[in-house]
């Protein structure tokens, strides 16, 4: 399949980890153009070969997919920024990874009859380890769904969710979920350095430990709450940490964070430009 010609719409982390994903999969760099107001984001882009703008220009009527990698408050901006200059491009896909903004919200500022697919990936398609949910409107056709799943799928794995309003619990799940895999890693490097742990020695522990845990998970048929059980004997020293975590209402503190980020995803939906 003929690769298509893509447009980021922002040059921000998200951008560069797709874009940087795809680049690790051998995707041709002169397929890809990055649009970014900033200087120094571009540089970073342009020395890995690709195109760059600062701003948009009658060069993107090539783009046959338009990814808008921008912050949700500014998508509307950009959106009617680009629209007079690809408009008129037929085969056109937009890919959305603005959190929180409808397909609703997009077609209000372009029109319908655009195909979109809002997307959530998350920041470890930068390394091809992202998880990325997928959304279509009723306009997307299979070839979209080829081209939306080619980007994508280089970058990690995709689901395709049935509602659009799951794609806020995506958000909070898989969009967030580096950060708090982050937190609870950096909370245990801390807690091993204070107890007298050699810094080096407390990183490496942690993040392999880490690593080692989700390949595990990922390559065993077993449920995660029976792995955990795998580890903990009765009495042990997993049990005695674990039962800290119960007291303190870990599953709940996780469960009321994750509420909180579906919370702020519908709150960046009724956000008006």
């Amino acid at each position: 399949m003929t690769k298509p010609m893509i447009t980021f719409m922002g040059g921000g982390h998200m951008a560069a980890s797709i874009a940087q994903g795809l680049l690790r999969a051998d995707y041709p760099a002169q397929s890809i153009r990055i649009i970014d107001r900033h200087e120094e984001k571009l540089d970073a882009f342009r020395a890995f070969g690709m195109k760059t703008a600062s701003k948009p220009d009658e060069s993107i009527r090539d783009s046959d997919v338009l990814i808008m990698a921008v912050k949700p408050q500014h998508i509307m901006q950009a959106l009617e920024t680009i629209k007079p200059l690809i408009a008129d491009n037929q085969e056109l896909l937009l890919i959305s990874v603005a959190a929180g903004r409808s397909i609703s919200i997009i077609e209000e500022k372009w029109g319908e009859g655009l195909p979109i697919v809002r997307s959530m990936p998350n920041t470890p398609s930068v390394i091809q380890h992202g998880a990325t949910a997928l959304f279509a409107n009723q306009f997307v056709n299979d070839k979209h769904r080829d081209w939306a799943e080619s980007i994508m799928r280089a970058v990690g794995i995709i689901v395709w969710v049935n509602e659009e309003e799951h794609m806020d619990i995506v958000t909070s799940l898989s969009g967030s979920g580096p950060a708090y895999v982050f937190y609870l890693l950096e909370s245990m490097e801390q807690a091993a350095k204070e107890f007298g742990l050699p810094a080096e020695q407390a990183r490496l522990l942690a993040l392999q430990t880490g690593y080692g845990a989700s390949a595990l998970a990922w390559q065993s048929d077993l449920q995660l709450s029976e792995l955990r059980e795998q580890v903990t004997l009765a009495g042990g020293t997993t049990a005695a940490a674990l039962n800290i975590m119960n007291d303190n209402n870990f599953k709940e503190t996780v469960k009321q964070a994750m509420a909180a980020a579906v919370t702020r995803a519908k709150e960046l939906a009724k956000i008006d430009e």
